[in-house]
């Protein structure tokens, strides 16, 4: 009888320690362990090797000083604030601009408005916003699923398309037949992305540890916020996306080079945190604050902001 060879023992040996780890990884106690070496490890690379934030990257914040701001007003804003700051902002540039609130219902018309062509015109608070939004060619408004609405169908997402390049089981990805879209004035001027996420951050703090990248609409798959944001940064097509379930999106950039983002089997990117929210002081400010200065600007005013 011929003896095993060392090579078939090590393979039996490496296969039996992979299936007790993956089996280790099932108990909560193991797995809640795994996730706080891991932020372990972040942090301590955050300590060690300083990444500064992209410089391309400007957070604007609606934070207590902007809420509490009476030249604001309470909070939620009119609709017509925001389309007043995008007014100013316009004449800066930016390359994409992203709004991270869901603006999904179009208020009811103004009672003493006359129709046009038989229709009744927006609100002037909507109108305001759709203004500002539509002097940026890359913006992005924010969507997320539903289970309560009709469901969408493609031609519902205009300008916004579907991924169409995808390999892989969608029914596995974060699903729902229907959505909360922006509201259609709103959706025409804009792309959107959806800032769903599943419910579990993964982490020991409470931060999120994966995101997803792709969404299942009805059997059609739909970019995040985030995927979005770069797909309009780069100006890349929704076609020249490919979405591998389990291995990657694919991004085709216009001079023929390729970005690869790996994601899991559910469509979610395991985040690597290079940098902590502090470090983007510099790059951070108040709503209130930037719309100061921005007027201030516009003005040909010197200002502190």
């Amino acid at each position: 009888m011929k003896s095993i060879s060392n090579t078939v023992i090590a393979v039996i040996i490496s296969g039996a320690i992979t299936l007790l780890v993956a089996g280790l990884l099932q108990i909560s106690f193991f797995h809640s362990k795994e996730l706080q070496t891991g932020d372990e490890m972040v942090n301590l690379r955050h300590h060690l090797q300083k990444t500064p934030p992209d410089p391309r990257i400007v957070f604007v914040a609606i934070d207590e000083n902007s809420i509490h701001d009476p030249k604001v007003g309470a909070w939620p804003f009119p609709r017509y604030v925001h389309g007043q700051f995008l007014q100013l902002l316009a004449p800066e540039k930016p390359k994409v601009v992203a709004w991270d609130i869901l603006f999904t219902e179009a208020k009811a018309p103004d009672p003493n408005a006359q129709p046009v062509d038989g229709v009744l015109p927006l609100h002037p608070d909507d109108q305001s916003l759709v203004d500002g939004l539509a002097l940026f060619p890359h913006a992005v408004a924010a969507s997320k699923r539903s289970q309560e609405l009709a469901p969408v169908q493609e031609a519902d997402l205009l300008p916004t398309r579907p991924l169409k390049n995808v390999q892989g089981d969608i029914h596995a990805l974060l699903s729902s037949k229907s959505a909360e879209l922006p509201f259609p004035a709103l959706r025409k001027k804009s792309h959107f992305g959806f800032v769903d996420e599943n419910g579990d951050s993964g982490g020991s703090g409470g931060g999120r540890r994966v995101i997803p990248l792709v969404i299942n609409i009805n059997g059609l798959v739909l970019p995040s916020f985030d995927l979005q944001i770069l797909m309009q940064y780069l100006e890349i097509d929704p076609d020249q996306v490919t979405v591998n379930i389990g291995h990657e999106i694919t991004l085709k950039k216009p001079d023929g080079s390729q970005i690869s983002i790996p994601i899991d089997e559910q469509g979610q990117l395991i985040i690597n945190y290079r940098v902590s929210a502090e470090d983007f002081h510099s790059q951070a400010m108040g709503y209130n604050l930037m719309a100061l200065g921005l007027s201030d600007k516009a003005n040909n005013q010197a200002s502190d902001e």
